[in-house]
């Protein structure tokens, strides 16, 4: 199997080492030819090349996985380019965070063709991933998407495409109630966080992952789902202010905790 991965950022490069091995051929493709490079090194493996040549590269590709990040236009633009050159059998997934997979689609000649893939862990693609279902998409297409995502050694689950899917509305939910809980003194941060992971088995608890997110992420996460779902993720005050403060979480320092070389 030839798997195309146009990106080189954390995400490519995650897509990439789980391809590798097991028969599977991957090509990385990024406009920066140190960057392909530099990506290619790292992962070490035989069955990996990399190439700044987009039309080349998706050019007789099974599966292509669109991982760079763009504004929605330019994204449009850069799928419907992907259509063009790769084979009409080409499975077309792509990677989103919020950006709705339908508003996508429609920049194709088969918008049926493309599945989103979004990673349900918020801070690593690997594990559980949330294969997206946009309107109209083909049945045959989702499937597959499924299939290479197991293939990966991940585990695909099926969503719809809806603002904030499953992972992020029950994350951001979660993280909301925290910060409001500690914000009215109910405890500190750390005896929160230890309710959630030692009573629900969690490996993070809510404010310390916000602040490994970075809590304007966070913010910016709740404004998108209020706006499109309500007043229920309105952002918490405190949350707010520590952003306009500058206490961001762990890449500033201070967050709901002090951090100090990542711990």
């Amino acid at each position: 199997m030839d798997v195309v991965i146009l990106g080189v950022g954390s995400t490519g490069r995650a897509f990439a080492q789980a391809c590798t091995g097991g028969g599977v051929t991957v090509t990385l493709c990024s406009a920066d030819a140190n960057d392909v490079l530099d990506a290619v090194d790292s992962l070490s493996s035989p069955d990996t090349d990399g190439t700044t040549d987009v039309g080349a590269a998706v050019d007789g590709a099974d599966v292509v996985v669109e991982t760079r990040s763009a504004a929605v236009e330019t994204a449009r633009e850069q799928l419907a380019d992907v259509e063009d050159a790769a084979p009409a059998d080409a499975q077309l997934l792509v990677t989103v965070e919020s950006t709705a997979v339908t508003s996508l689609a429609v920049a194709l000649r088969e918008p049926e063709r493309l599945v989103g893939l979004h990673s349900a862990a918020p801070t690593a693609w690997s594990g559980p991933i949330e294969v997206v279902v946009p309107e109209g998409a083909s049945e045959q297409q989702v499937e597959a998407a499924e299939s290479f995502v197991e293939s990966l050694g991940w585990q695909p689950l099926r969503v719809q495409d809806t603002p904030g899917l499953v992972s992020d509305r029950l994350r951001l939910a979660q993280q909301a109630e925290a910060i409001r809980a500690y914000e009215h003194g109910v405890a500190d941060a750390a005896t929160i966080d230890r309710t959630l992971t030692a009573a629900d088995g969690h490996d993070v608890g809510p404010l310390e992952l916000a602040d490994r997110q970075g809590l304007d992420a966070v913010l910016e996460a709740l404004d998108r789902l209020a706006d499109d779902l309500g007043s229920r993720y309105e952002p918490p005050a405190l949350l707010v202010e520590k952003v306009e403060a500058g206490e961001l979480g762990r890449a500033r320092g201070e967050g709901f905790y002090d951090w100090d070389e990542n711990r």
